[in-house]
């Protein structure tokens, strides 16, 4: 009886979520600049009523890819930047820069690093992820932004630290239009093992196949 009560308070919990989720419309991305845009979180403290969306993001459009100036503050938040930036780009997200490590704008890094980018940040930051503040900010935020940081919520550390200054130089990407080329065959051949890619067709397809045309590789390198 006891696991049935629990597993109804489970269901009840789900739901409630879902439909918290169903109340977000789409993400406003505001344009600035021919080929940049922000997001613009609310003025306000987090709370579950605004998925801790209280901080702004940055988006650049490159012929390399897209390029994210922080990743918001929860998962879900972060999702709803990456789905509106899929409506101005079939581009993928090939990094994001994150100006500090404040909750309130890394809580949305693992969407994006499952997305395949590439999280660049000051190595000072690395002090604040092995912190005592960073591990209590977190188990606070699990209990006070509830459904949207959870126990799968997780503080992703950077892929490359700076410690000076830095310039991120974009690869023109090259279309491989060839029927016999698949776009993994692309990517390996032109971009090495951190490529990426996308079909301008059928944007969200998985990288297997043929590609018939418009097999878009790209990437990134720092130097």
């Amino acid at each position: 009886m006891a696991y049935f009560r629990r597993l109804v308070g489970l269901l009840c919990c789900l739901l409630a979520a879902a439909a918290q989720a169903q109340a977000f419309g789409p993400m406003a991305l505001h344009q600035v600049a021919p080929d940049t845009w922000y997001a613009q979180g609310e003025s306000a403290l987090g709370s579950p009523q605004n998925q801790n969306f209280v901080s702004n993001a940055g988006v650049v459009i490159t012929p390399a890819g897209v390029v994210v100036i922080d990743a918001l503050g929860s998962p879900a938040a972060a999702r709803r930047l990456l789905e509106a930036i899929g409506r101005l780009t079939p581009l993928p997200v090939t990094h994001v820069i994150v100006t500090h490590y404040h909750a309130d704008h890394i809580y949305g890094l693992q969407e994006f690093q499952a997305a395949g980018a590439r999280i660049v940040a000051h190595q000072g930051a690395r002090d604040y992820l092995q912190s005592d503040t960073a591990r209590l900010r977190l188990e606070a935020s699990r209990q006070e932004l509830a459904p949207w940081i959870d126990g799968r919520t997780r503080v992703v550390p950077a892929d490359q630290w700076l410690a000076g200054d830095t310039a991120l130089t974009p690869k023109p990407a090259p279309t491989c239009s060839s029927p016999a080329i698949t776009c993994s065959s692309c990517a390996a051949r032109w971009a090495g093992p951190r490529a990426t890619w996308s079909l301008s067709r059928t944007p969200t397809a998985p990288p297997t196949g043929r590609a018939s045309r418009n097999c878009r590789c790209s990437s990134w390198p720092t130097g």
